[in-house]
């Protein structure tokens, strides 16, 4: 069994392209540890370090951030988006990179009324949520657990509450 390397897991990381606003000593986090990063230069780096350098100033979204690609495919039909493909949690790092909340919210309100009919679903598998990121995956999954109980306690009329 092969194990991933730390190097492997940060290569597979989402990147973001960000612009620092000052020079950056040592940032070579794969490679060489002596890389320095000049003032105002543009560099991809990995969400997980991304929202810790934003919210502490030590850089700023790039002006192409978010890719227009995929914001084009998500205002044409947000259900059919794969978000799992494009970042497991795409709600958690877009919440924090996205100049447009209210576009957030609008998409994330759309696929959920999209994918809610997997609460009333009788049989469940991971085939039915592979699309969704680990919020949207965690938001559908509690609710079936809820729905569940509800159903055993009040419809089955079993009188037990299920756990």
């Amino acid at each position: 069994m092969e194990y991933y390397s730390l190097d492997d897991i940060l290569l597979d990381e989402q990147r973001i392209p960000v612009i620092f606003k000052h020079r950056i000593q040592n940032f070579g986090f794969l490679g060489s540890r002596t890389k320095v990063v000049p003032e105002n230069k543009k560099v991809d780096a990995p969400y997980f370090l991304v929202g810790f350098l934003l919210r502490n100033g030590h850089c700023e979204l790039d002006k192409e951030f978010p890719d227009e690609a995929l914001l084009y495919d998500i205002r044409a039909k947000p259900s059919a988006v794969d978000l799992r493909s494009v970042c497991p949690y795409f709600f958690y790092l877009y919440s924090i990179l996205l100049r447009e909340k209210a576009f957030l919210s609008e998409f994330f309100y759309e696929r959920v009324g999209d994918y809610s009919s997997l609460v009333l679903k009788r049989e469940f598998s991971e085939d039915d949520v592979w699309k969704l990121d680990m919020i949207e995956r965690g938001l559908i999954v509690c609710s079936r657990r809820m729905f569940q109980r509800f159903y055993s306690f009040f419809v089955t009329g079993n009188g037990k509450m299920v756990r």
